[in-house]
């Protein structure tokens, strides 16, 4: 698109060989574009005539079903991958170019950074080493994941000196380094199961805080809650972990598929149920649980972090280019 014009760019369609005549109209987000026919009724049992509402991305859509519709309120997405984003009303610019900047709903701007790897990082570590404890959770009905975070607490912030880097998927935000490989390290004889498991959870969050402070950095309105979704802000013992991590209020809402709630609310609008997104947040959005920041806990964890980071900086490089050229030589 070609800024405030909201029309395609004819030169970069030239550029990139592109036929500007075969792109879908464009049209803002909550606009209705039209209604549900007979035809389409009978397919889908749809009621004819129902508006047919303009969306949004994805990630838009989760930040407005979070209620991140004003500057102050973050995002953090630990799903499959990990998501952040913060809102700003003011066109931004991230001089580190480290995150990516977005259009909102509203007409506002949100920064994102993005982690190939979060919720999917545990999963594997479930799916690789706790036969025992899936196949218990099974024959109980229970999580597997309930035991994982139970061990976890048997461990102490820090895990210990025992670190994770999630990296199983390359690096994204802020690093961006397709050579990263997943990474344990700093383990002795002294450390057990429990402080791999509590590792292999702070690594994720330190990764997501890790895309925080870049767009902190990059000028994004720093951050007074952030509002957590995805698979790692179903218990309670790990939401606490990441507002002890990020140094920030966390809270927790109602319906966890953000992203579908975000997309009634467009539709909501859309339609004239409510005036904008604010109002529709209000209405819409439901604030489950407020996690403040443990005092005891967040200067290990800051140490922690920094610690993290100079890990990485170490093996950034010659020591993840070996692995990667020694991995594609050999597969």
């Amino acid at each position: 698109m070609n800024g405030p014009d909201f029309k395609y760019s004819e030169k970069l369609c030239k550029v990139f060989g592109v036929d500007i005549d075969k792109l879908a109209p464009l049209r803002t987000t909550g606009t209705i574009i039209g209604k549900v026919s007979a035809e389409i009724s009978e397919k889908t049992g749809l009621a004819v005539g129902t508006p047919l509402v303009m969306g949004t991305g994805d990630q838009q859509a989760g930040c407005l079903g979070c209620g991140c519709v004003k500057e102050g309120t973050g995002y953090a997405c630990g799903g499959t991958a990990g998501i952040t984003a913060g809102k700003s009303t003011k066109l931004l610019r991230d001089p580190a170019k480290k995150c990516y900047i977005l259009g909102t709903p509203d007409g506002a701007w949100v920064m994102e950074g993005q982690a190939n790897a979060a919720g999917s990082a545990f999963k594997w570590f479930k799916g690789e080493f706790c036969d025992v404890e899936s196949m218990t959770a099974k024959y109980l009905g229970l999580e597997a994941y309930d035991f994982l975070t139970r061990a976890a607490q048997k461990s102490n912030p820090g895990a210990n000196g025992c670190f994770f880097l999630p990296y199983l998927q390359g690096a994204n935000t802020p690093n961006y380094n397709a050579d990263a490989r997943g990474t344990y390290i700093g383990m002795t004889f002294a450390h057990t199961r429990n402080d791999l498991v509590r590792a292999t959870m702070e690594g994720i969050c330190f990764d997501i805080k890790d895309m925080l402070e870049a767009m902190v950095k990059g000028n994004v309105p720093n951050f007074n809650v952030v509002r957590l979704t995805g698979g790692v802000a179903r218990s309670n013992f790990w939401c606490q972990m990441q507002a002890d991590i990020y140094n920030r209020p966390c809270e927790t809402v109602a319906i966890e598929e953000a992203t579908g709630l975000g997309c009634a609310m467009v539709a909501a609008v859309g339609v004239g149920i409510y005036q904008d997104f604010e109002e529709a947040a209000n209405h819409m959005v439901k604030v489950t649980k407020r996690y403040e920041p443990n005092p005891k806990n967040v200067p290990i964890y800051e140490d922690a972090y920094q610690t993290w980071r100079k890990i990485y900086k170490a093996l950034n490089g010659e020591a993840y280019s070996s692995v990667t050229a020694f991995q594609e030589k050999y597969r």
